[in-house]
């Protein structure tokens, strides 16, 4: 997905050149696989930093608008998982679809949503420490 949006061939591409806005795509070392949020931290604090020092270079320069968003497999998990740390509420409120899950799957995201916090403990009470 992340040579597709660099190539110019995603969805992304044709609202940027429909409304003449620029659109930079960066790939944020996709070989390297992160940790499952039900047994470990997806990166280590240092790994974390390094990629929030990297977003950092990416926007120096300045920007008139900055939209975030990730692509792959199970990133709504890990979001789904983040929110409902931090903000609270029944799991399978924040558990969505992602890329078309049919029930079973939304029940193992679910399941994992619910599994990660005991994993994390008290550093989910602070974003950057949940990160």
């Amino acid at each position: 997905a992340v040579e597709l949006c660099a190539a110019g061939g995603a969805a992304i591409n044709q609202v940027c050149i429909a409304n003449d806005l620029g659109l930079k795509v960066f790939d944020l070392a996709l070989d390297v696989a992160t940790g499952d949020i039900t047994e470990e931290a997806a990166l280590d604090e240092r790994g974390c930093a390094a990629t929030m020092a990297f977003g950092m270079e990416a926007v120096a320069g300045g920007a008139d608008l900055l939209c975030l968003g990730d692509l792959g497999v199970g990133n709504s998990t890990v979001a789904a998982a983040l929110c409902a740390a931090l903000f609270g509420g029944a799991v399978i409120d924040w558990v969505g679809p992602g890329s078309g899950a049919d029930a079973a799957m939304m029940a193992r995201k679910a399941e994992a949503v619910d599994r990660a916090p005991a994993v994390h403990g008290a550093g989910l009470g602070d974003p950057l420490e949940a990160l």
